[in-house]
């Protein structure tokens, strides 16, 4: 159904994954918070421990259990990164357990955003977002390569779909 309401190109192929970096950036934004609440617990919890160990014993369970948790989330998280282009169609996608894949034709993109933190810059990457006219999330490809981020922002600004309505 989709194909007969966009132009979809069956010849793209899958989208791009993210690449390696990405995969150290989410397990940081996923074990930096999980470490400081299992810090802020155990700290709590050896406050109150009683004497017999019990109250240790289901505090080094739930912090396994919250740091496996984690790692996992984290690992899901890279898995959901991606973006494909062709010369009318941009789709991106990011999301862990719950993934958002946004298909935008690129004669409805009205402005990119091509952004990096200090820590995307450091490892090569950056977060492109493509605005679009109308209502609606701002699709963007979260943690991709930066020099080919640069070239989709070009791609989604000035090709000749994109341009169509000057045309």
């Amino acid at each position: 159904v989709l194909a007969e309401v966009l132009p979809l190109d069956p010849d793209a192929g899958p989208l791009r994954p993210a690449p390696a970096a990405a995969r150290r950036r989410a397990l940081v934004r996923h074990l930096v918070p999980t470490v400081l609440l299992v810090g802020a617990l155990w700290v709590g919890g050896l406050l109150l421990a009683d004497p017999s160990g019990s109250v240790q014993g289901l505090a080094a369970a739930g912090t396994v259990a919250l740091l496996a948790l984690a790692l996992a989330s984290a690992e899901q998280s890279y898995i959901g990164l991606g973006w494909a282009a062709t010369p009318v169609l941009v789709a991106t996608r990011r999301g862990g357990w719950t993934r958002e894949t946004s298909l935008v034709p690129v004669a409805k993109a009205q402005s990119t955003r091509l952004a990096s933190s200090p820590f995307q810059r450091r490892v090569g990457l950056a977060s492109l977002s493509i605005d679009v006219g109308g209502r609606g999330a701002t699709p963007t490809v979260v943690d991709g390569d930066a020099e080919a981020l640069d070239a989709l922002r070009h791609l989604a600004l000035d090709s000749t779909a994109a341009r169509a309505d000057e045309a």
